[in-house]
Formats: C-alpha cells, structure tokens, sequence
C-alpha cells in the first residue's frame, strides 16, 4: 500500500526552460552582484556564460558521480567560478544567495498544468508527501513550495544542498522517509 509520494521539482513540479536572453541576463546580474561584494571579474555576460555553462556541466557530473553535494560557497569558488580564483571566504557571504539567483533567473521555471489540484488531491486521499531535490541553494526549493502554494501538504522538503547528498544515494531517500514518518 502506498503511504508516501516523494516529489522532485525540476522536471516534476515545473518545468525548467532556458532561454538565451535569461541566461545572459543571469550572467550580467551575477557580475553585478559580484562587484557589489567586492568581486570585480573582467569578463562579460557573454563570455562568462559558456565559463559558467560548461562548469556547471563538470560539476554536475562530479555531484552524480560521487553523490556528494558541496556548500554553496565551494561550489561557486572550485567549479562554477573556477577560472577566476575566487576563495571561498570570499564567496561564502553570497554563495547561497547566488545559488538561488542560479535556479530562479538563469532560467523559466513553468509550474505543471494542475500541479497544485494534484498535491492538494493526494493530501485528500491521505498521502503524506515530500520534496527531494538536489539543488545547489537551501532555500529555494522551500521558498518556491511557499510560492506555488503548496508547503501546507508537504511533510518533508529535502534539499541535496543541506543534506551533502544527491539523488539517488538511498541515504537521502532515508532522511525523506524519516522525516515523513514512513520506515524504510
């Protein structure tokens, strides 16, 4: 019998398009916001953009590969940032911050055709639900569960940035499970 239904955001709650006018928007923002840190690189939007793109992807590749979430702050510094030697002390007073400008205005987040009807549906049927997401920002996700209206039905939001795991180590799949109440 199913007691509990875990939800991804990214693919699952909304649909995530990029689109270029967005992604170097994001780039001329994050250099914006770099520079009011302190932070001046002599770079463009449009040269940073492939930089951040294909350390993304490297990054990305590494967190699946060993299922390990770095803090934000390393994240920016040893791979996203990583040509500009930036330290992560210098870093860590924006990191999480930059992380969630990353996943809100890098791209269109589209909520799912009657997403909320269907959350709030299954809470009616007596599902306990919750969020597991490896975002690299703590506070996104649960800031966009607000947003979409749908905190009240979720038992658990668990972020691979706070945990220091990803999908699919079981050991986040446990701590979802623990926390809505449901043995593994």
């Amino acid at each position: 019998m199913i007691r509990a239904v875990l939800f991804d955001v990214g693919g699952t709650l909304h649909e995530v398009h990029r689109e270029p006018e967005l992604e170097i928007a994001f780039c001329s923002e994050l250099l914006e916001k770099l520079s009011s840190s302190g932070i001046s690189l002599s770079v463009t939007p449009q040269d940073l953009l492939p930089l951040l793109h294909q350390n993304a992807e490297n990054y990305k590749h590494w967190s699946e590969e060993s299922r390990v979430e770095l803090p934000a702050s390393r994240i920016w510094s040893e791979y996203y940032l990583r040509q500009f030697h930036i330290g992560e002390d210098r870093l860590a007073p924006i990191a999480e911050e930059l992380s969630v400008w990353y996943d809100s205005h890098r791209v269109r987040n589209v909520p799912r055709p009657h997403m909320q009807e269907t959350i709030f549906r299954l809470r009616d049927m007596g599902l306990v639900q919750g969020i597991i997401s490896n975002m690299i920002s703590r506070t996104y996700v649960p800031g966009l569960m607000e947003q979409y209206g749908i905190s009240e039905c979720l038992s658990c939001v668990i972020v691979s940035a706070s945990a220091g795991i990803r999908k699919p180590d079981p050991a986040i799949f446990q701590m979802a499970a623990g926390a809505c109440g449901v043995p593994c």
